[in-house]
């Protein structure tokens, strides 16, 4: 381990695994106890939140089920009963919109199954390496202006405007149409 990473690891004496796999959080349970953090394991919500508010642990590892936005609801009590806990949420169908929320809502990590104790706390490393304040400055592309400069990639890589149509599976006049109009603001 790099030197960042073990005072990580001093930084979190304590998890908190919640998951309905017990073999998971057996397995991810031993690992986070061979680093010598203490360890907590449940397998509901409502267990997860009382050791939350008694035990204030420094680290909470959540499963996020497909279908059960309970725990994305439960992360604002979450912050709320420990504000200097660190939160990963571990999924197995991961999709944009939903680690889109779970960020907006205070989730530090969001990860894929399967995760690891190391994989875990690499990404909480990463996730403390961001320098919030460069990242407000960054501009964005306006969507329309993306999708025009996409649309005159593929032309330049095809050579004409009848094989662009083809490889962007669209009508090769209004291809040109979209292509002969000046480009959106950025």
């Amino acid at each position: 381990m790099t030197p960042d990473r073990d005072s990580l690891t001093t930084e979190i004496r304590s998890v908190l695994i919640v998951d309905q796999d017990e073999s998971f959080l057996a397995s991810l349970g031993s690992s986070f106890r061979a680093r010598g953090l203490d360890v907590w394991i449940e397998t509901t919500l409502p267990a997860a939140m009382g050791v939350v508010r008694t035990a204030l642990p420094d680290l909470i590892v959540f499963d996020l089920p497909v279908s059960d936005r309970a725990v994305l609801d439960a992360i604002p009590e979450l912050r709320r009963a420990n504000p200097r806990c660190r939160i990963a949420v571990v999924t197995l169908s991961p999709s944009i919109a939903t680690a889109t929320e779970a960020t907006r809502r205070g989730v530090n990590a969001y990860l894929t199954k399967p995760v690891s104790a190391s994989l875990i706390l690499s990404a909480l490393h990463e996730w403390d390496q961001i320098d919030v304040g460069a990242a407000a400055d960054l501009t964005w592309e306006s969507l329309d202006r993306t999708i025009w400069e996409y649309l005159n990639q593929v032309f330049v890589a095809a050579g004409s405007m009848s094989e662009a149509a083809r490889r962007l599976r669209v009508d090769r006049r209004s291809l040109r149409r979209m292509l002969a109009k000046a480009p959106p603001a950025r």
